[in-house]
């Protein structure tokens, strides 16, 4: 009885330890940032932002955060392989007048409402609808 007790005892033990090797970080996502180079604008054509709008996304564990062209944002967002949601984002409240700049972040903010998927390839991060059209698209923050 006490051989089979250790011997139980030691396959549980071993599979404690495979399970946590196995959840390795399995969020691609996490720890990477990135700067806007297109989206999806009010008429549905995929743009790049303005000159010198700047929009980020810093992934961080299950936190988003970063520039919105005019407000800093944040907000929660999972990953299930190549799924992608995001749930509601606080943003500060700044009103900017820059022409473009506030279209700009009222379509980025609702394009996050929208993804369902994400490809990360290369140096692109594309995030997509749930008819797979491209919603954004990002290049590595620093490039």
């Amino acid at each position: 009885m006490k051989k089979i007790s250790v011997v139980l005892t030691g396959i549980l033990v071993a599979t404690c330890i495979l399970a946590a090797c196995s959840k390795s970080n399995t969020n691609p996502l996490d720890g990477t940032s990135w700067n806007l180079q297109e989206y999806r604008d009010t008429s549905g054509e995929l743009v790049s932002p303005a000159q010198g709008a700047v929009v980020t996304a810093l992934f961080q564990a299950e936190v988003v955060s970063g520039i919105a062209a005019c407000n800093n944002y944040s907000g929660e967002y999972s990953v299930d392989k190549n799924d992608l949601s995001f749930g509601p984002t606080a943003t500060s409240k700044k009103l900017c007048v820059e022409p473009g700049i506030m279209e700009l972040e009222t379509a980025y903010l609702n394009a996050l409402t929208q993804v369902k998927t994400f490809k990360q390839t290369g140096g692109t991060l594309e995030m997509f609808s749930d008819r797979g059209d491209s919603l954004l698209v990002f290049k590595p923050a620093g490039q």
